[in-house]
């Protein structure tokens, strides 16, 4: 089964909405006088199929009927409006719900409540706020937090405060819906792995749009010097430019965009493999959990290493000869050297190009300082690739031979 989820600790703040007004200001989910509002959770410990779902219940605790308006309540079965405040460590989470435009409200668009009488509804949190992480959650009522803020103190203060809080253990969450960025889904993964993961995927995206960055950022006059892009792929050629250019652009679509799959069932010695035409699926291996998430042959690396292998995305390989793969640093500097047009297709030479570890420059800024806009640049013409007697490239090959198994 895919686990597609992450491990939350969530915290509900139960609360009483006061006064409506204060100081001149009128709060939109202020609640009439009397009628006070209940965050609770439906259930203390969800499974991986389980939604996350409160129960909202209003009391009217005054002596007169009063009518709530199902808008701003969440008495339609669904939160279509930010009526709460729910905090993340120090950030508050983004409303995400729907908008409307709406007429005039009706009969049909109130509840009526006697004294003493109380009304209660379930709604999914998740429909509403972007709630993914791994952590504890405060959940306060919006309105109740604006009042107080206003006579008090800060809003994220006060969010950070409070007591009668429900802790929510071991909820698995869905991916949202509707989110593809950022949200891989696991298969055989613990939940630290599964954090773990996440937390490459970020990294990794950070590096794919830098590296798209740099390499698309450089002026033409200055790529034939620009070290990084040497360094992985040879001497510079412009069509060989644009190849790679045009790679990091998949790559950075696809961590961007689409849900990438992990399954880490993978008992074996290596990082990770995948297979090119089942595209974003990502078997992780034993060697990938002792990487650093950063750096040279890192997590972030080796993920930016898989995607690029899927034919959809950069189409890329394992470049090998008679000496075998050019794995590693080193084998993948040589292969910069002795074939270029080799070294563009070359998976690690992504990774370590994305890495940038140790860091290596790369020229950006306009042609010409003086003129913001230049216009079109000649082609510069490409300086000779060298060549590297077979001998001499041997030789290389044994002295700095690297293996590294994907």
């Amino acid at each position: 089964m895919v686990r597609r989820t992450f491990l939350f600790a969530v915290l509900f703040f139960a609360g009483t909405v006061l006064s409506a007004f204060a100081s001149g200001f009128a709060y939109a989910h202020a609640l009439p006088d009397g009628v006070t509002v209940s965050i609770q959770p439906v259930k203390n410990n969800l499974s991986a199929d389980d939604k996350v779902l409160i129960k909202l219940t209003y009391t009217n605790h005054g002596a007169e009927e009063v009518r709530l308006l199902k808008w701003a309540t969440g008495l339609e079965g669904r939160i279509d409006e930010d009526i709460l405040s729910i905090w993340f460590e120090e950030q508050e989470l983004e409303y995400r719900g729907r908008h409307f435009k709406r007429a005039a409200p009706t009969a049909q668009d109130y509840v009526v409540l006697s004294e003493g009488q109380y009304v209660s509804k379930t709604v999914d949190l998740q429909l509403s706020y972007e709630i993914e992480l791994a952590g504890s959650y405060r959940i306060n009522w919006r309105a109740d937090l604006e009042l107080a803020a206003n006579e008090q103190t800060s809003r994220q203060v006060l969010a950070q405060k409070g007591t009668n809080l429900v802790l929510l253990d071991n909820i698995y969450l869905q991916p949202l819906s509707g989110i593809t960025s950022q949200t891989p889904t696991y298969q055989n993964c613990s939940i630290d792995q599964a954090a773990e993961i996440r937390a490459s995927v970020v990294v990794a995206e950070s590096y794919a749009r830098t590296a798209r960055d740099s390499l698309s950022g450089a002026p033409l006059s200055k790529r034939p010097t620009a070290r990084r892009y040497k360094e992985w792929f040879g001497n510079y050629d412009a069509g060989r430019w644009a190849i790679v250019q045009n790679h990091f652009n998949q790559i950075y679509s696809a961590l961007a965009t689409r849900t990438i799959n992990f399954d880490c069932g993978c008992n074996l010695g290596y990082y990770a493999y995948v297979t090119k035409s089942d595209h974003y699926n990502i078997t992780v291996c034993n060697a990938f959990w002792s990487a650093s998430r950063t750096g040279t042959d890192s997590k972030a690396g080796t993920i930016i290493h898989e995607l690029s292998h899927f034919t959809v995305v950069a189409n890329t390989d394992d470049i090998e000869d008679s000496s075998g793969t050019y794995y590693g640093q080193s084998r993948s500097r040589l292969l910069a050297i002795i074939d270029p047009s080799s070294a563009i297709r070359h998976a690690d030479g992504h990774e370590y190009f994305a890495e940038n570890s140790p860091p290596l420059d790369m020229p950006n800024g306009a042609d010409d300082p003086g003129n913001p806009d230049p216009g079109p640049e000649p082609e510069p013409v490409p300086v000779p690739e060298p060549v590297i007697p077979s001998f001499l490239a041997a030789i290389y090959a044994l002295l700095f031979s690297e293996e590294k198994a994907r």
